[in-house]
């Protein structure tokens, strides 16, 4: 009701956005950006989007393992005029442990990018919102470390801008689940990462970080991202995972062995062919 009030009649209808999203994202093609179909959308119709967009595919993709935040960085804000981060949802057949040392073949996963990430693994289901991290922390079971590795692409119509990358579901695709850590025996914030690509001759570092990079701290993120989902009408049910976005840079998938070291969170190793 809210996008048939804001947008003109003329031009697609949320109904044919998500037609054309869905068909793009099932045939592995670069997925439409909003801004150049409609310019007059706003935000909360890019979630209109890609709420109408994942009920259509959660099927395929096994069902809602989580949700994740993006453009968590505070530079990474100012740059798509934002005033805190992009959401998008987790789909279950993303999910990789990290103790299978997983495989990522490129062939099937073009345009991968390597994020890392912390992620925070629910223990009780959080019903309605919550309004302090306090009280949140209540709801946590585990502290993991995260690789996360979106997928795809979007049409290079024009500059790409946030309602483009939150229509699309923030191209979410597969996720490598490291170590789980009691909540009160490490902080989030704290931890040092270190990324990087294995060689014969030494470590290729891509990315050098800390949980802290994320702008307003981890656990404020965490506390947008679950009432970000509750007010989209999504469940938060234990067991669910919720990353809070890229930390550091944003590294473009390259052949070989990579280790992620998130110090005292623990170790994600994983190869890309």
């Amino acid at each position: 009701m809210l996008w048939a009030v804001a947008w003109p009649s003329a031009g697609p209808t949320p109904i044919e956005l998500t037609k054309r999203l869905v068909k793009a994202h099932l045939a592995g093609n670069a997925l439409p950006q909003l801004s150049a179909i409609r310019p007059e959308a706003t935000l909360a119709d890019a979630y209109d989007v890609q709420k109408r967009f994942v009920d259509k595919v959660t099927k395929k993709h096994k069902g809602i393992a989580g949700y994740k935040g993006a453009v968590a960085g505070a530079a990474g804000q100012k740059a798509l005029k934002l005033d805190g981060p992009l959401s998008a949802v987790l789909f279950r057949d993303g999910w990789l442990e990290a103790a299978d040392k997983p495989t990522i073949r490129l062939a099937k996963f073009p345009g991968t990018k390597i994020e890392t990430e912390v992620g925070f693994v629910i223990g009780r289901a959080i019903i309605r919102p919550i309004n302090n991290v306090d009280a949140l922390k209540a709801h946590v079971e585990a502290i993991v470390p995260v690789i996360e590795l979106p997928a795809g692409k979007l049409e290079p119509t024009q500059p790409m801008v946030a309602l483009d990358l939150a229509a699309a579901n923030v191209l979410s695709a597969n996720y490598i689940v490291g170590r789980r850590n009691p909540v009160a025996k490490v902080n989030p914030n704290r931890a040092t990462i270190r990324l990087a690509r294995r060689l014969a001759k030494g470590d290729d570092e891509k990315n050098k970080t800390t949980g802290a990079a994320a702008h307003r701290g981890q656990w404020q993120n965490l506390l947008h991202q679950v009432n970000h989902a509750l007010g989209q009408g999504r469940e938060i049910q234990p067991g669910h995972l919720i990353l809070t976005g890229a930390l550091g840079k944003i590294t473009p998938a390259e052949p070989g062995d990579w280790t992620a070291d998130f110090g005292e969170l623990g170790k994600v190793e994983f190869s890309i062919h």
